[in-house]
């Protein structure tokens, strides 16, 4: 099956060989995503050190990690991936193809109407 023709959710278009096919139109935010994890680990550690931390009357063996404890997380997962996207978005990444020569038959038709003053008077 072509590349071309498979759906536009199709794991085949991650692969090493389609990806290596895209030309980008501003590769210099693609460095932005060298920089995506030194901005996610600022911006925890300024909201680690400015939040308020309140006294917890609980002890850490009272504490329960549940798969909904990780829900957390989620927000920032979000957020990263939303980075992440819109800076390769910035590159414009266009995929080329190739140029292909399509010949084609017809006929041309020609309509004359003739609106001369010789015509209009009969």
């Amino acid at each position: 099956m072509d590349r071309a023709m498979d759906p536009w959710y199709s794991i085949s278009w991650f692969d090493p060989a389609t990806l290596s096919g895209y030309t980008w139109q501003n590769p210099l935010f693609l460095y932005g995503l060298i920089l995506l994890p030194i901005v996610i680990i600022v911006r925890w550690m300024i909201r680690y050190l400015f939040n308020q931390k309140l006294p917890v009357a609980l002890v850490k063996s009272e504490l329960r990690e549940t798969p909904l404890t990780l829900l957390r997380f989620l927000p920032e997962f979000i957020l990263a991936a939303t980075m992440a996207l819109i800076l390769v978005a910035l590159a414009r990444p266009q995929k080329t193809n190739e140029k292909v020569e399509q010949w084609t038959e017809g006929i041309d038709i020609m309509l004359a109407i003739d609106i001369s003053q010789s015509i209009a008077l009969r």
